[in-house]
Formats: C-alpha cells, sequence, structure tokens
C-alpha cells in the first residue's frame, strides 16, 4: 500500500493494524498535511458488520470536537476491479501508545499515571455527555497515544457505540479487547460505566507492565497492591474503577474525575443523577416525563386534532358526509335496493368515526418505580388496557422501523418485558418516540447501576 494514492492522500507507511482495518501514515496533498487513513477492505472481511462498525466510527466522529480526540477530516471508499475500500480520514497526532511506551522500558510514575486518568476522564466525560452519549467500549493501552509532552490523546472509535443505539438493539455485540473488558461486555452490553473499567486496567498495564489477565485475582476481581506499589488513595481510587459488578463501579466520568482530583468523597446521592445526561424534549411535544431517582412517570395525553391527523379527519368527515346525503336520497326516493348498499358504507362510516374519536380522546400512563412498572390506556376516563409487572423484568426500551406492504415506513416505540412488548405512544412523532425509547431506556440502566 506504501506509495499508494487514494483521492488526494498518498499513502506512506503502516502505523497500526486493528479488528476493523488497517492505519496508515499519509500525506494530504491538496491541503499539505500529514493525516491518518484507516482502510477498511470489502474483500478481507467476513460479514457487513464490519463495515457497519466503520461507517458508525465515521458518523460519530464527525460530530465530535475535543482537543484529545484526532479531527475526523474525510470519510469515502475507493472502487477497484477487484475490491472496495473503505477510508477514513483523521487528523495524524504524533506520540506513541501507552502500549509502546511500555514495550521500550518507559516506567510511569505514579503522578503521571494520575495525569494520564485525569486527561482520559475528561475526554470521556465529553463523550458521555453527547446527545445521545458515546461509548467508546475499546479503552486500552493501545487506543490511549502520550506524546512527549504529556499531551494524551484517545483513538480507535472502531467499537464505538452510541447509548441510543445501544437501547435500541436487544442484545448486543461483542466488542472489545479481553483483559481490558468489564463483565457486562462479555454479555454483549455497554454502560457509561464501562468505560471506566477499560481506563482502571490500562492504568494497571502501565503500572505493573503486565496485561490485566495476568495479574492475580480474588474472587474475579483484580488484586493488584502486591504488584503495584501506590499510594493508598490511589489503589482505592483504582479498586474502584475495576470493580467487575457494574453497580460498584463510579457512575460516570465526572465522579471518578472528582474523586481522584480530591474535590469530593464518593456520595452515591450525587452519582445517582449524574449517571445520565437530560435529553431535550421535542419542540411542541405535549407529553409529560418526570423522573426522580427511583421513580419515572410518563403521561401522553390525548392526540386531539393536529397537523399529522388533520387529513384522516378530514376524510372521515367527508366520507360521513357522503354516505349522510346517499342515506337520506335514498329514504326519500324510497329506492331500497340503493339504500341496502349504502348501508354497508354507512357502517364503515360509523367505524371509522368511532375510531376517530377514539384517538382523538385517548391517552396513556406509564410509572416505573424501583419495583414495579403499569402502563394504562384511556378513553373518555375508561380503562381499556392495563399492564404491569415487575421492574427487573423490564429489559430496554427500543425504537422499530418497519416497513408496510406499500413500503412506507413505520416507527414504534416499544417496551420489552422479556417474551412481551408494549408499544408506547402510537399516535406520537417519530421524534417523539425517539426520544421516549432514550429516556425510559435511560431510566432503565439508571435503576440497574
Amino acid at each position: 500500500m506504501a506509495d499508494r494514492s487514494l483521492h488526494q492522500y498518498r499513502i506512506l507507511s503502516t502505523l497500526g493494524k486493528g479488528a476493523f482495518g488497517i492505519t496508515y501514515k499519509a500525506q494530504d496533498l491538496e491541503h499539505d498535511r500529514w493525516v491518518a487513513i484507516k482502510v477498511l477492505s470489502l474483500k478481507q472481511i467476513d460479514d457487513w458488520k464490519a463495515v457497519e462498525l466503520f461507517e458508525r466510527e465515521a458518523k460519530v466522529l464527525s460530530r465530535l470536537n475535543h482537543p484529545g480526540i484526532p479531527n475526523y477530516i474525510d470519510y469515502f471508499y475507493v472502487d477497484t476491479r477487484k475490491d472496495r475500500l473503505f477510508c477514513l480520514v483523521q487528523e495524524l497526532v504524533e506520540g506513541r501508545s501507552l502500549a509502546n511506551w511500555v514495550k521500550q522500558g518507559w516506567r510511569a510514575e505514579e503522578e503521571q499515571v494520575r495525569d494520564i486518568a485525569v486527561q482520559v476522564l475528561e475526554i470521556l466525560d465529553y463523550l458521555h455527555w453527547q446527545n445521545p452519549p458515546v461509548i467508546h467500549r475499546d479503552i486500552k493501552p493501545q487506543n490511549i497515544i502520550l506524546r512527549q509532552d504529556g499531551k494524551v490523546f484517545l483513538v480507535d472509535f472502531g467499537a464505538v457505540r452510541d447509548l441510543y443505539r445501544n437501547s435500541l438493539i436487544k442484545g448486543g455485540t461483542f466488542v472489545g479487547t479481553l483483559g481490558y473488558m468489564p463483565p457486562e461486555q462479555f454479555r454483549g452490553q455497554a454502560f457509561l460505566a464501562s468505560d471506566l473499567y477499560g481506563l482502571g486496567t490500562t492504568l494497571l498495564f502501565v503500572l505493573a507492565h503486565r496485561s490485566p489477565e495476568e495479574l492475580p485475582h480474588v474472587r474475579m476481581k483484580i488484586d493488584f497492591r502486591k504488584v503495584v506499589q501506590v499510594s493508598e488513595s490511589f489503589a482505592g481510587w483504582l479498586e474502584k474503577m475495576i470493580e467487575p459488578a457494574l453497580e460498584d463501579r463510579y457512575k460516570s466520568a465526572r465522579e471518578a474525575l472528582a474523586v481522584l482530583k480530591g474535590k469530593r468523597k464518593l456520595d452515591r446521592k450525587v452519582s445517582h443523577l449524574t449517571i445520565l445526561p437530560q435529553r431535550r424534549q421535542p419542540k411542541g411535544s405535549r407529553v409529560k416525563v418526570q423522573k426522580k431517582l427511583d421513580r419515572f412517570d410518563l403521561k401522553i395525553p390525548p392526540s386531539g386534532v393536529n397537523f399529522n391527523n388533520l387529513g384522516f379527519f378530514l376524510f372521515v368527515a367527508f366520507w360521513d358526509l357522503i354516505i349522510f346525503g346517499m342515506v337520506l336520497i335514498a329514504i326519500l326516493q324510497q329506492t331500497w335496493q340503493i339504500l341496502f348498499f349504502v348501508g354497508l358504507h354507512a357502517l364503515v362510516g360509523v367505524g371509522l368515526t368511532i375510531g376517530s374519536l377514539w384517538a382523538l380522546a385517548s391517552s396513556a400512563r406509564l410509572t416505573i418505580d424501583r419495583e414495579r412498572f403499569r402502563f394504562c390506556k384511556h378513553c373518555l376516563g375508561v380503562t381499556y388496557q392495563e399492564n404491569h409487572g415487575l421492574t427487573s423484568e423490564l429489559e430496554l426500551a427500543s425504537l422499530e422501523v418497519n416497513a408496510d406492504e406499500y413500503g412506507r415506513k413505520k416507527v414504534r416505540c416499544m417496551l420489552w418485558e422479556h417474551a412481551h412488548n408494549y408499544e408506547i405512544g402510537e399516535r406520537l412523532t417519530p421524534v417523539e418516540k425517539r426520544w421516549l425509547a432514550e429516556e425510559i431506556s435511560a431510566f432503565l440502566q439508571h435503576l440497574k447501576q
């Protein structure tokens, strides 16, 4: 690949190889600058999942802007006679990965390791407060670049997943690196605290010069105190970063950063509040969501007549008016055969009218606390659907997109309870449904943490 050109980029040398492509050092001939170009060969992948992850990486990087993340420059593909090459171009940052520093014999002092931790936590805090939050999922020594002056960069977002997508896909994808992956990622799940585990184990690698898998373990937890010599406060902080149980770790990068800097001790009430940033309700939405630490209350009011359903209601009114006129004429002219035929259409009109009124007057309410949930639908004060159960049985809220026989997309917000699922907000806009899926999933994750 050396000396080959891809668009205006001339490949110079190989920087590294990963699960989702090869990264090269290249020269941008148009802007006279050095860049890093990551190339994925379609011929060399087993399935399209790799392409999906590659495109997701490009999409996420294009909306990030942080001094600790190399700038996104370009994304394109090149077709050859026998292959298609997907290319992601980023700013080239000088420095070496922590893995290379350790390989060359570098011994870091505790203060240096603390400084690396602070810089990475600041990057993670930025990522986790995106909307939707972004989870890196592959924090490891190879993906943290340390410059000679101490500046740190986080690279390789090939395993990235935004939390919205995490809430939309039932199950997950096994992505990460053994030794640096928290237990929940083995189950295909990733949370904000999952990145903290990866950072904690990476710092242990820098201190011990040994992979986390090679360190002693006690009850599935890394027992590093006999191997690593650090202050008691830093050792305690590290222990909480690498807790196997998700609920025992720091709940956010911001909390871990505050404790590391000594700004405050662990305050569980505060940490619960900082698990996820507040999502913004779509403009014009009349849905009411009230959240507390241990309770979620959703109220969906009757839709009434609005821009989205106005056409349908006008059609029903026009249908009823035509049928009423035809029935009236048939009675006046005593044409009973026509009356029978028109009567069948009148029944359809009655059904449409009842359905329209039902849609206008129907409301819904969902309440979730730590123990139980309750989902009800009402119309004119009458409850016509009621479901309830244990909150622990709820898995997630998802956004499903299906096409009807005419190819039109239908978006549904679904709440999953193991084998059962409930549709929420049938008459809401797709944007509102997405927002609700995020809100409900975030609260369920908060309860699990």
